[in-house]
Protein backbone atom coordinates (compact mmCIF):
# COMPACT_ATOMS: atom_id res chain seq x y z
CA UNK A 1 0.00 0.00 0.00
CA UNK A 2 1.90 2.98 -0.90
CA UNK A 3 2.32 5.24 1.61
CA UNK A 4 0.80 8.76 1.93
CA UNK A 5 1.30 11.75 4.24
CA UNK A 6 -2.06 12.86 3.76
CA UNK A 7 -4.60 12.09 6.67
CA UNK A 8 -8.25 12.50 5.32
CA UNK A 9 -11.17 12.18 8.40
CA UNK A 10 -14.26 11.02 8.01
CA UNK A 11 -15.21 14.41 9.31
CA UNK A 12 -14.65 15.82 6.10
CA UNK A 13 -16.40 13.15 3.89
CA UNK A 14 -19.69 14.32 2.41
CA UNK A 15 -22.30 11.64 2.59
CA UNK A 16 -25.26 12.08 -0.21
CA UNK A 17 -28.46 12.41 1.71
CA UNK A 18 -30.54 10.31 -1.33
CA UNK A 19 -28.43 7.25 -1.99
CA UNK A 20 -29.23 6.14 -4.87
CA UNK A 21 -27.01 2.68 -5.52
CA UNK A 22 -26.90 -0.85 -2.82
CA UNK A 23 -23.63 0.31 -2.26
CA UNK A 24 -23.92 4.00 -1.13
CA UNK A 25 -23.77 5.32 2.53
CA UNK A 26 -26.86 6.73 3.99
CA UNK A 27 -26.59 9.06 6.87
CA UNK A 28 -28.88 8.22 10.37
CA UNK A 29 -31.54 10.94 9.67
CA UNK A 30 -32.32 9.35 6.12
CA UNK A 31 -32.52 6.02 7.90
CA UNK A 32 -35.00 6.90 10.37
CA UNK A 33 -37.03 9.17 8.42
CA UNK A 34 -37.62 6.09 6.36
CA UNK A 35 -38.24 4.02 9.79
CA UNK A 36 -40.82 6.80 10.60
CA UNK A 37 -43.71 5.38 8.03
CA UNK A 38 -43.22 1.40 8.94
CA UNK A 39 -45.51 -0.29 11.26
CA UNK A 40 -44.15 -1.94 14.62
CA UNK A 41 -43.82 -5.83 14.18
CA UNK A 42 -46.42 -6.43 16.48
CA UNK A 43 -49.45 -4.56 16.09
CA UNK A 44 -53.18 -4.54 15.05
CA UNK A 45 -55.70 -2.62 12.28
CA UNK A 46 -59.54 -3.00 12.22
CA UNK A 47 -61.33 -4.83 10.15
CA UNK A 48 -62.46 -1.71 7.94
CA UNK A 49 -58.60 -1.26 7.55
CA UNK A 50 -57.62 -4.82 6.17
CA UNK A 51 -58.97 -5.37 2.14
CA UNK A 52 -60.11 -8.97 1.32
CA UNK A 53 -61.60 -10.54 4.38
CA UNK A 54 -64.73 -12.62 3.65
CA UNK A 55 -68.03 -11.58 5.40
CA UNK A 56 -67.68 -13.58 7.89
CA UNK A 57 -64.68 -12.13 9.53
CA UNK A 58 -66.71 -9.17 9.96
CA UNK A 59 -69.45 -11.24 12.35
CA UNK A 60 -69.14 -12.25 15.91
CA UNK A 61 -69.67 -15.80 17.30
CA UNK A 62 -72.77 -16.39 19.35
CA UNK A 63 -76.89 -17.43 19.37
CA UNK A 64 -78.62 -14.11 18.10
CA UNK A 65 -79.52 -12.78 15.15
CA UNK A 66 -76.95 -12.17 12.68
CA UNK A 67 -74.45 -14.55 14.94
CA UNK A 68 -72.08 -17.75 13.87
CA UNK A 69 -73.33 -20.18 15.75
CA UNK A 70 -70.43 -22.30 16.93
CA UNK A 71 -70.10 -25.90 17.33
CA UNK A 72 -70.35 -28.24 20.11
CA UNK A 73 -68.57 -30.86 21.68
CA UNK A 74 -70.20 -33.18 19.91
CA UNK A 75 -69.25 -32.18 16.79
CA UNK A 76 -73.00 -30.62 16.43
CA UNK A 77 -74.89 -27.55 17.09
CA UNK A 78 -77.07 -26.72 20.04
CA UNK A 79 -81.00 -27.74 19.99
CA UNK A 80 -80.83 -24.17 21.23
CA UNK A 81 -79.97 -22.84 17.53
CA UNK A 82 -81.40 -25.90 15.59
CA UNK A 83 -83.62 -28.48 17.27
CA UNK A 84 -83.07 -32.30 15.96
CA UNK A 85 -85.11 -33.44 12.73
CA UNK A 86 -88.45 -34.49 13.51
CA UNK A 87 -87.37 -37.99 11.74
CA UNK A 88 -89.29 -40.80 13.88
CA UNK A 89 -87.88 -44.21 13.90
CA UNK A 90 -89.50 -47.45 14.94
CA UNK A 91 -88.03 -50.39 17.16
CA UNK A 92 -88.48 -53.71 17.79
CA UNK A 93 -86.85 -54.99 21.24
CA UNK A 94 -87.56 -58.16 22.94
CA UNK A 95 -87.29 -56.70 26.33
CA UNK A 96 -86.56 -53.13 28.31
CA UNK A 97 -83.05 -54.12 28.23
CA UNK A 98 -82.73 -53.98 24.29
CA UNK A 99 -84.64 -50.90 24.23
CA UNK A 100 -83.13 -48.90 26.94
CA UNK A 101 -79.67 -49.63 24.78
CA UNK A 102 -81.23 -48.98 21.39
CA UNK A 103 -79.86 -45.26 19.55
CA UNK A 104 -83.42 -44.17 19.60
CA UNK A 105 -83.89 -40.18 19.72
CA UNK A 106 -86.52 -37.84 20.54
CA UNK A 107 -89.54 -38.98 19.29
CA UNK A 108 -88.55 -42.24 18.07
CA UNK A 109 -90.81 -45.35 18.97
CA UNK A 110 -90.13 -48.63 21.01
CA UNK A 111 -92.08 -51.71 19.91
CA UNK A 112 -91.52 -54.12 23.21
CA UNK A 113 -92.45 -57.87 21.95
CA UNK A 114 -92.06 -59.05 25.83
CA UNK A 115 -95.11 -57.25 27.57
CA UNK A 116 -97.26 -56.46 23.99
CA UNK A 117 -96.70 -52.69 24.69
CA UNK A 118 -95.23 -49.66 22.64
CA UNK A 119 -93.44 -46.49 24.70
CA UNK A 120 -91.89 -43.21 23.14
CA UNK A 121 -88.92 -41.73 23.97
CA UNK A 122 -89.40 -37.86 25.37
CA UNK A 123 -85.56 -37.16 25.95
CA UNK A 124 -82.59 -37.57 24.53
CA UNK A 125 -81.49 -40.05 27.12
CA UNK A 126 -82.65 -43.82 25.63
CA UNK A 127 -80.59 -45.31 28.22
CA UNK A 128 -83.05 -43.77 31.15
CA UNK A 129 -86.26 -45.47 31.87
CA UNK A 130 -87.68 -42.29 32.85
CA UNK A 131 -87.77 -40.90 29.27
CA UNK A 132 -89.80 -43.65 27.95
CA UNK A 133 -93.62 -42.68 27.89
CA UNK A 134 -95.76 -45.84 27.15
CA UNK A 135 -98.10 -45.21 24.28
CA UNK A 136 -101.71 -46.34 26.31
CA UNK A 137 -104.69 -47.45 23.74
CA UNK A 138 -108.49 -45.74 24.05
CA UNK A 139 -110.04 -46.57 27.19
CA UNK A 140 -113.14 -47.92 24.95
CA UNK A 141 -111.08 -50.46 23.40
CA UNK A 142 -113.19 -53.84 23.07
CA UNK A 143 -111.40 -56.42 25.80
CA UNK A 144 -112.85 -59.48 24.93
CA UNK A 145 -116.03 -60.77 22.55
CA UNK A 146 -118.31 -63.37 24.34
CA UNK A 147 -115.63 -64.05 26.92
CA UNK A 148 -112.89 -64.89 24.30
CA UNK A 149 -109.58 -62.74 24.57
CA UNK A 150 -106.67 -62.08 22.10
CA UNK A 151 -106.80 -62.80 18.36
CA UNK A 152 -110.59 -63.62 18.17
CA UNK A 153 -111.76 -64.68 14.93
CA UNK A 154 -116.05 -63.70 15.25
CA UNK A 155 -116.63 -65.66 12.16
CA UNK A 156 -115.71 -69.00 13.08
CA UNK A 157 -117.59 -70.58 15.72
CA UNK A 158 -116.82 -71.83 18.86
CA UNK A 159 -116.97 -75.75 19.77
CA UNK A 160 -120.24 -77.03 19.54
CA UNK A 161 -121.99 -74.34 17.31
CA UNK A 162 -123.48 -74.95 13.48
CA UNK A 163 -123.25 -72.53 10.91
CA UNK A 164 -126.34 -70.18 11.29
CA UNK A 165 -126.29 -70.44 14.98
CA UNK A 166 -126.71 -67.70 17.55
CA UNK A 167 -124.64 -68.63 20.48
CA UNK A 168 -124.95 -68.04 24.40
CA UNK A 169 -122.35 -69.08 26.68
CA UNK A 170 -123.91 -71.77 29.57
CA UNK A 171 -122.17 -71.40 32.92
CA UNK A 172 -118.53 -70.36 33.57
CA UNK A 173 -117.43 -73.58 31.42
CA UNK A 174 -116.37 -73.50 28.25
CA UNK A 175 -119.59 -75.00 26.90
CA UNK A 176 -121.71 -73.19 23.79
CA UNK A 177 -125.33 -73.32 23.16
CA UNK A 178 -126.87 -72.55 20.05
CA UNK A 179 -130.34 -70.57 20.62
CA UNK A 180 -130.68 -70.77 17.00
CA UNK A 181 -129.97 -73.09 13.87
CA UNK A 182 -130.76 -72.51 10.13
CA UNK A 183 -130.31 -75.12 7.76
CA UNK A 184 -131.42 -75.92 3.97
CA UNK A 185 -133.92 -78.10 2.34
CA UNK A 186 -133.56 -79.25 -1.21
CA UNK A 187 -136.65 -81.34 -2.68
CA UNK A 188 -135.82 -83.90 -5.60
CA UNK A 189 -139.25 -84.48 -6.94
CA UNK A 190 -139.77 -87.95 -4.98
CA UNK A 191 -138.66 -87.22 -1.33
CA UNK A 192 -141.58 -85.40 1.15
CA UNK A 193 -140.26 -86.16 4.27
CA UNK A 194 -137.02 -84.60 5.70
CA UNK A 195 -135.43 -85.17 9.47
CA UNK A 196 -133.44 -82.05 10.20
CA UNK A 197 -130.85 -82.02 13.01
CA UNK A 198 -130.91 -78.76 14.75
CA UNK A 199 -128.60 -79.66 17.93
CA UNK A 200 -130.34 -77.25 20.24
CA UNK A 201 -130.96 -79.89 22.76
CA UNK A 202 -133.90 -78.79 23.39
CA UNK A 203 -137.92 -80.38 22.44
CA UNK A 204 -139.91 -77.63 22.54
CA UNK A 205 -138.50 -75.59 19.54
CA UNK A 206 -139.98 -73.30 17.29
CA UNK A 207 -139.97 -74.35 13.71
CA UNK A 208 -139.98 -72.00 10.56
CA UNK A 209 -140.32 -72.79 7.06
CA UNK A 210 -139.39 -70.72 4.25
CA UNK A 211 -139.22 -71.32 0.22
CA UNK A 212 -136.19 -70.12 -1.28
CA UNK A 213 -136.89 -68.13 -4.28
CA UNK A 214 -135.65 -67.45 -7.93
CA UNK A 215 -134.34 -64.01 -6.66
CA UNK A 216 -132.89 -65.44 -3.59
CA UNK A 217 -136.15 -63.66 -1.73
CA UNK A 218 -137.70 -65.90 0.95
CA UNK A 219 -141.70 -66.68 0.89
CA UNK A 220 -143.27 -68.74 4.32
CA UNK A 221 -144.70 -71.86 3.45
CA UNK A 222 -146.35 -74.57 5.72
CA UNK A 223 -145.34 -78.46 6.30
CA UNK A 224 -145.88 -80.37 9.67
CA UNK A 225 -143.28 -80.65 11.74
CA UNK A 226 -143.02 -83.63 13.90
CA UNK A 227 -140.13 -83.25 16.37
CA UNK A 228 -138.68 -86.34 17.01
CA UNK A 229 -135.93 -85.45 19.28
CA UNK A 230 -134.04 -82.93 21.52
CA UNK A 231 -131.50 -82.35 18.86
CA UNK A 232 -134.06 -83.24 15.37
CA UNK A 233 -137.31 -82.63 13.75
CA UNK A 234 -138.80 -84.17 10.86
CA UNK A 235 -140.51 -81.78 8.01
CA UNK A 236 -143.60 -83.46 6.15
CA UNK A 237 -144.67 -82.16 2.80
CA UNK A 238 -148.36 -82.91 1.66
CA UNK A 239 -146.44 -83.49 -1.59
CA UNK A 240 -142.88 -84.01 -2.76
CA UNK A 241 -141.32 -80.99 -3.67
CA UNK A 242 -139.66 -80.67 -6.87
CA UNK A 243 -136.52 -81.56 -8.11
CA UNK A 244 -133.70 -78.91 -7.00
CA UNK A 245 -136.94 -76.70 -4.78
CA UNK A 246 -135.35 -74.95 -1.71
CA UNK A 247 -136.10 -74.29 1.67
CA UNK A 248 -134.81 -72.60 4.89
CA UNK A 249 -135.90 -74.16 8.20
CA UNK A 250 -135.34 -72.16 10.59
CA UNK A 251 -135.66 -73.37 14.22
CA UNK A 252 -135.60 -71.87 17.97
CA UNK A 253 -135.65 -71.90 21.66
Amino acid sequence: MPESTDIIYMSDILLPRDPQGPYHAATKGYVDAGLSGKAAGSHTHAAGEVTGLGTAALVNTGTQRGEIPVLSVNGKLSESVLPPAAFTDIYTCEDEEEMLSSPAQKGDFAIRTDVNKTFILTQSVPESLSAWKEVLSPSGAVQSVNGQTGAVVIDTLPAGGNAGDVLVRQGSGSAWRGRRYSGTITGDGTTSVFTVTHGLGELAVQVDLFQVNQDQSLTQVKADVVRTSDSAIQVRFAAAPDDGAGFRVICRI
